[in-house]
């Protein structure tokens, strides 16, 4: 849960509360398509990725925790269906040095937030543009 900037401890008491469900196999959690899409639709935690996500970006504004060549973004894409997300979502993985990476929807509008290297970001700005099309 990286990705999403979700402490683990969180994620266990997620899982433990009810808001995250999931299936622990061999002692290691497993969590199926729907349960993350429930999980990252679920208001909480909508509500605090977008807390966590304005604070970085406010952050970054106000020339804290920003470094030389360092970018950020925020991208606004209407009607992404969830498979175009998790393509969007794997392509940070690929990234050299992805520093945030948030992914948000309300209604129809995807939100995508980036914070990283110039280079990162140009190649991801590319790969959203490819996948978009």
């Amino acid at each position: 849960m990286s990705m999403l900037d979700i402490p683990e401890r969180t994620i266990r008491r997620h899982i433990k509360e009810g808001m995250l469900k999931g299936t622990k196999i061999g002692g290691t959690w497993r969590f199926s398509e729907e349960d993350l899409t429930n999980y990252i639709n679920h208001a909480n935690i909508r509500q605090s990725q977008q807390k966590l996500a304005l604070s970085k970006i406010m952050e970054y504004m106000n020339g804290f925790n920003s470094k030389d060549n360092e970018v950020v973004f925020i991208k606004n894409i209407e009607n992404l269906d969830y498979s175009k997300s998790m393509k969007i979502s794997l392509i940070v993985k690929t990234l050299k040095n992805p520093l945030y990476f948030n992914m948000s929807k309300t209604g129809k509008i995807s939100t995508i937030t980036f914070k990283g290297n110039e280079e990162d970001a140009l190649v991801f700005l590319r790969e959203i543009k490819e996948i978009t099309l």
